[in-house]
């Protein structure tokens, strides 16, 4: 089930789309935003699985009790080590 989109007067949390996978594995190998993700394996190889499960996790129709979102500004993935995410105040 595709978890809902939310929107706030500068962020969008939507499900992620097939064509952040490298952005997603960029972040996840990213020891700084990965404070704030979860937790990585530090394994290119392995995130882009996770990616893929998440896509998977998608597809599914049971009932869900947890959703997965990409944080969406300007229609780009963000990430805390973006150029002006920081000066606007956000962490």
């Amino acid at each position: 089930m595709i978890p809902p989109t939310y929107q706030t007067q500068r962020f969008i949390l939507k499900p992620y789309e097939p064509k952040d996978e490298d952005r997603f594995v960029e972040m996840a190998l990213d020891a700084e935003s990965v404070k704030f993700m979860g937790g990585s394996t530090g394994k290119e190889a392995d995130e882009r699985v996770f990616f893929q499960s998440i896509a998977k996790l998608y597809k599914r129709q049971d009932k869900r009790w947890l959703w997965v979102w990409g944080v969406y500004e300007d229609n780009c993935l963000r990430s805390l080590r973006d150029e002006g995410y920081r000066k606007h105040g956000s962490r």
